[in-house]
């Protein structure tokens, strides 16, 4: 029988049941205790670290990853406030870099959840990062290659638009869901349009299909 000597409080953030469900079942299995949290959304997850202290928040990124990228920040700005750990379905998605470059402590696939996740809770608790061994590999090879998408251009705002208006969205959508003016979000269309020469909303859903932001 493991004894249970210390404690660890842990968020999870998930549109998925099912993917809470596993996360909460290899936590289960630590030699430390984890007080866990849940939350579907990220308006929850903001309310949460406000009412209550969390050692690290586990950020699904398989839906909506662009709108957490504010989340991350948010929790970057709060003094002692808890570390971020990005999980999602593949080294490929488009979401991850903005989320490490955003402040995220680490990221960890979904298949290595079960085997790797605890490793990695004990990593970024130590100060380091922990970054899936195949998303280093292949951010190295961008770096050797010089490679990159067309929307790493952007700057974080310009991408969170960009995210939104792939979905089809118009500006007065995105410009609630954003908290901004329809004439900012018009703004940022603008400089979106510049710098990836696209010009109407077909070309904004093609390209977020092509680039699997959808």
């Amino acid at each position: 029988m493991l004894i249970k000597t210390q404690q660890r409080r842990v968020l999870l953030l998930s549109h998925h049941s099912i993917i809470r469900a596993g996360l909460k079942q290899v936590l289960g299995q630590a030699v430390v205790s984890f007080i866990i949290g849940e939350t579907e959304g990220v308006k929850g997850a903001i309310k949460k670290t406000r009412e209550e202290n969390w050692d690290v928040v586990i950020v699904d990124f398989s839906k909506d990853g662009g709108q957490k990228l504010d989340l991350i920040k948010h929790l970057e700005n709060i003094d002692d406030g808890p570390l971020t750990l990005i999980t999602s379905p593949c080294v490929e998605d488009t979401h991850v870099k903005r989320g490490l470059q955003a402040g995220a402590a680490g990221y960890l696939q979904w298949e290595e959840v079960e085997t790797h996740l605890l490793r990695a809770i004990d990593r970024i608790m130590q100060g380091e990062k922990y970054i899936d061994p195949r998303l280093g590999g292949l951010l190295l090879l961008e770096s050797e290659k010089n490679l990159g998408a067309p929307h790493d251009c952007l700057s974080d705002r310009e991408y969170q638009v960009l995210c939104r208006l792939v979905l089809g969205k118009r500006i007065v959508e995105v410009a609630a869901e954003m908290m901004l003016s329809p004439k900012t979000i018009h703004t940022y269309r603008k400089r979106i349009q510049v710098k990836m020469e696209l010009r109407t909303y077909e070309e904004f859903v093609q390209y977020g299909r092509r680039q699997q932001l959808i």
